[in-house]
């Protein structure tokens, strides 16, 4: 009630709205914080923990894509820490989450309602059925040469999986008259795509990550690093 007094009497102020969506996600309730982190971000847009805070609430609900592209922008600016590690911890649950296996051959997969009204609903149906297409992309390839495959590591999949997102945010026809999630996020991650750095961005934000392939694709394309790092800087200077 503090926080609701303060925002209407005070003039815009993002750390007010901040606040208020941190009160509101620490007793769980995500479906009120989410749109303050917005307020925050759109009286502030560099405010990097509304950024975070928005993809954790949004986790909470859940929501793959509008979980997704908060905490992949944050993880863009702090690839390192303890907040990067929670922002991981939650891309690896949202990846394999959706679909449900069922005995010998069958799958249920989950979806949250919600999102079926949502302006990314075929982006989100998409990545709710990631997991069963690589699954039976797999088994179809074993079967085929008689032989197991090496499991990919969390790097091979987030690529193959980013590659999946961009490209279906990409073939998004209907854009609402509210466009932050398009400024804000998607035109970014889809132009990055079309550009071919998917695979530069899912490796470094791997930083903080154990996984061993992410540290060696990093070790061993300084160029592609550098491209990307170059196209990131011209990308900030046309927004």
């Amino acid at each position: 009630e503090t926080y609701r007094e303060g925002i209407k009497r005070m003039p815009p102020d993002h750390m007010l709205h901040f606040n208020l969506g941190v009160t509101y996600i620490r007793q769980g309730q995500y479906v009120e914080s989410a749109p303050e982190f917005i307020r925050s971000l759109t009286i502030n847009p560099a405010h990097l923990s509304s950024h975070y805070m928005l993809g954790l609430s949004y986790a909470g609900l859940p929501n793959k894509v509008k979980s997704l592209l908060p905490l992949y922008h944050f993880l863009l600016l702090e690839p390192e820490g303890q907040r990067a590690e929670v922002s991981i911890k939650n891309i690896q649950r949202i990846m394999h989450e959706g679909v449900e296996q069922r005995g010998e051959q069958g799958f249920n997969v989950n979806i949250n309602p919600a999102v079926l009204e949502d302006e990314f609903k075929s982006t989100e149906m998409m990545l709710s059925l990631a997991p069963l297409l690589e699954k039976t992309t797999r088994k179809t390839l074993e079967d085929s040469l008689k032989t197991q495959l090496p499991e990919p590591t969390f790097s091979q999949q987030l690529v193959k999986y980013n590659e999946l997102f961009f490209q279906s945010l990409g073939e998004t026809q209907d854009r609402p008259a509210d466009d932050f999630w398009w400024k804000t996020y998607a035109d970014f991650f889809i132009e990055l795509q079309q550009k071919g750095h998917t695979e530069a961005f899912s490796n470094y934000i791997l930083l903080n990550s154990t996984d061993k392939t992410a540290y060696d694709w990093l070790a061993t394309h300084k160029d592609q690093l550098a491209a990307f790092s170059d196209w990131v800087e011209e990308y900030d200077k046309r927004k």
